[in-house]
């Protein structure tokens, strides 16, 4: 994933109030025996799915570490923006609807200062998430190891949740 993240500092409070927008995405393979004419076979897919999270946070530094190094935590909320990711023998079940799901996250992290303008950031993140998303496949058949698929192309729903930690790295600059 990539992403970018926005801070404001509200120093009297050892404060910041930040805006992040990231790009996540997972997608996993699978098989399932398919039982044709012909004989059976191992039918291959991915599944997964593709998030845009809007996060606004708040930090707080924690009065421990010098100048240049700053220990913090924060939590706070976000929207997330996405859809499942889902292939069957090489045809996409597309996405026909999608709600916008609302999460909670904390987090913590340490910040070292190498120079005056520029320093690394590294913070673990938990999040809670959950979106739904409805996908459908958009033609009747595929094929896989020379045999023809057929799919049911009733729309499906799911329910994606996110929740787990990431662990971020990347380098800050300070304006």
């Amino acid at each position: 994933s990539g992403g970018i993240d926005i801070r404001r500092s509200i120093e009297p409070l050892r404060l910041q109030i930040g805006l992040s927008v990231e790009y996540l995405q997972k997608i996993e393979p699978f098989s399932y025996p398919y039982a044709s004419p012909q004989g059976q076979i191992d039918v291959p897919g991915t599944d997964g799915y593709a998030t845009v999270p809007v996060e606004l946070t708040g930090y707080f530094i924690i009065p421990v570490g010098t100048d240049d190094l700053h220990i913090y935590m924060g939590g706070g909320g976000g929207a997330y923006f996405g859809s499942r990711r889902y292939t069957v023998a090489g045809v996409d079940a597309m996405t026909i609807s999608r709600s916008v799901g609302f999460g909670i996250h904390v987090l913590s992290g340490i910040e070292y200062l190498f120079l005056p303008m520029f320093s690394v950031r590294s913070e673990v993140k938990f999040r809670d998430v959950q979106f739904e998303t409805t996908n459908q496949f958009q033609t009747p058949l595929g094929f896989a190891d020379g045999q023809t698929i057929a799919f049911n192309r009733t729309p499906f729903p799911a329910r994606i949740n996110i929740d787990g930690m990431t662990l971020n790295l990347g380098l800050a600059f300070h304006f």
